[in-house]
């Protein structure tokens, strides 16, 4: 039997099983306080059935072994109540009224009927389609918050540099080898792990100047030596030269335009005031 566990492996090797187990220990404290309000809602239902419709809490299909009788009470006690609306009440998809037998609506027994109606609806509503539900929604929810995470995590992987940042679209657009290229040779993730490796290992004595500061920043927790949102490639791309230098002349003819609107404006206004 005990071998029979060992299957559960499976969920430690499937991110998915994982963030199925995760929808639930995420918010366990939620779903606890959602739960022991579920509790004490059924506990009241206990309290009524017991006073009020303890005759109708039987169950004929209980073998009493005695000859000639079916079935036996399930609420003989108050803890027992409570069990049995707990076990039939959430388990049955119509709550307790689905369980119980009906009652007449004859003129003598209306007081009865009238109990019953309101006892079968409110047990209806607030247990099984409010509260079970609302706890469903937070599983529910939870999940779908851990996958669009995890998508998120995996477009970031797919159209994000890890070391500089940029992204494919500018890596494209930028440079003639583009965002592959970029990610597996220029800022391959693998060779800043083995530099790490490196400095770890080398005498500070033996470390050139290079590896001496980017020792002291590690040890500071200083990040600033990576090459955050920039690229040597980006920066040395003639394209993107040339775009720089068209931006340059771009902006001249801007200052120039203004410079010779404002004098035509001066003008304009000498013009008016000889005019006067």
């Amino acid at each position: 039997m005990f071998y029979a566990f060992h299957l559960l492996d499976i969920v430690n090797r499937l991110p998915t099983l994982k963030d199925v187990i995760r929808s639930v220990t995420l918010n366990i404290q939620l779903l606890g306080m959602t739960a022991m309000l579920g509790v004490i809602l059924v506990y009241i239902y206990s309290v009524i059935g017991f006073l009020f419709i303890s005759d109708l809490y039987f169950d004929e299909g209980i073998d009493t072994g005695l000859i000639n009788k079916a079935g036996e009470s399930i609420c003989m006690s108050l803890l027992h109540c409570f069990l049995s609306t707990f076990n039939y009440g959430v388990r049955t998809g119509g709550g307790m009224g689905e369980f119980l037998p009906a009652e007449t609506g004859a003129s003598y027994n209306f007081l009865a009927y009238y109990v019953r109606f309101f006892y079968d609806i409110t047990f209806f509503l607030l247990v099984i389609t409010i509260l079970l539900n609302v706890i469903f929604g937070i599983i529910i929810d939870t999940f779908a918050q851990l996958r669009e995470k995890a998508d998120n995590i995996k477009f970031d992987r797919q159209n994000i540099c890890f070391i500089c940042g940029l992204s494919r679209q500018v890596l494209d657009r930028e440079t003639i080898e583009g965002f592959e290229f970029h990610n597996e040779n220029d800022h391959a993730l693998w060779n800043y792990v083995y530099f790490f490796i490196h400095l770890e290992d080398k005498p500070k004595s033996d470390m050139n100047g290079v590896e001496t500061t980017v020792k002291e920043k590690m040890e500071e927790g200083d990040q600033s030596w990576f090459p955050l949102q920039r690229c040597l490639r980006i920066d040395k791309n003639p394209k993107r030269l040339e775009s720089v230098d068209e931006s340059n002349e771009l902006d001249e003819m801007i200052k120039e335009i203004g410079t010779k609107f404002k004098t035509t404006e001066e003008a304009i206004k000498n013009l008016e005031s000889l005019l006067t």
